[in-house]
């Protein structure tokens, strides 16, 4: 059976997400993808759906789902609603050459793109204070976050070499770091991690400083996917 194949076959027995990383890493075990993937399988989820679906060139949004936080699944649709459109405004994407740090760019700037527009779409809806803030941030927060994805995808066309400034690159050195951490080390992290969160969190119930919420939630959720990566390695030893 060809890697086409299997893939088809994968899509119509219903696309699970994990069985999806694991066909991946068979077919394209030396791609930077698949080292990714290995160190966060969560957060590269999407972009290992990607790539299996630009592999066999065909659109199976109906089928395909991936589970969010609260385990309710959501279409594919919702996340890469038209797979050759992005491919085709950026034909890099499709090259073996291509960095994996931009494909899985890619993923996040579909998402940022319908995040924004279905926020944008709310604004008219808000009944309080409060709606209107909160659904005028997202616009705002998924408006520069895909601005940032298209900076990194213009100095590369440009140049053919990354950026580097989105912080998805910190965050990928970081966690290929933490792998090459002592044990000792790794408990002391997560100590200091597990204190950054509780901080953090304090800071955003409050509600001070409300020009600093957007970059407050950011460092939350890195300091989050860090603890969840070392977690892992923890659990390894």
């Amino acid at each position: 059976m060809n890697e086409f194949e299997q893939i088809d076959k994968w899509i119509k027995a219903g696309a699970n997400v994990e069985k999806g990383i694991r066909l991946f890493l068979k077919i394209r075990p030396n791609t930077r993808l698949a080292r990714l993937c290995k160190l966060n399988p969560t957060v590269n989820q999407k972009a290992v759906i990607i790539e299996l679906l630009s592999i066999v060139g065909k659109q199976y949004s109906e089928f395909v789902h991936v589970p969010q936080k609260d385990n309710t699944p959501i279409s594919v649709r919702a996340i890469i609603p038209n797979v050759p459109k992005i491919r085709e405004e950026w034909r890099f994407l499709s090259s073996e050459n291509c960095p994996m740090e931009l494909k899985i760019l890619a993923s996040d700037k579909i998402t940022a793109y319908y995040n924004y527009v279905s926020a944008h779409r709310q604004l008219t809806d808000c009944l309080t204070r409060e709606d209107c803030f909160n659904t005028a941030k997202m616009v705002v927060m998924n408006f520069l976050e895909n601005r940032s994805i298209l900076k990194e995808f213009e100095f590369y066309q440009e140049h053919g070499k990354l950026l580097g400034e989105h912080p998805i690159f910190s965050e990928i050195k970081r966690m290929q770091d933490l792998r090459k951490t002592g044990v000792k080390e790794l408990f002391r992290k997560k100590d200091n991690l597990l204190e950054s969160i509780w901080r953090i969190e304090n800071e955003i119930k409050k509600g001070t400083k409300p020009h600093l919420f957007a970059d407050r939630e950011r460092r939350l959720r890195e300091k989050k996917q860090l603890l969840d990566e070392v977690n892992k390695i923890i659990d390894q030893l």
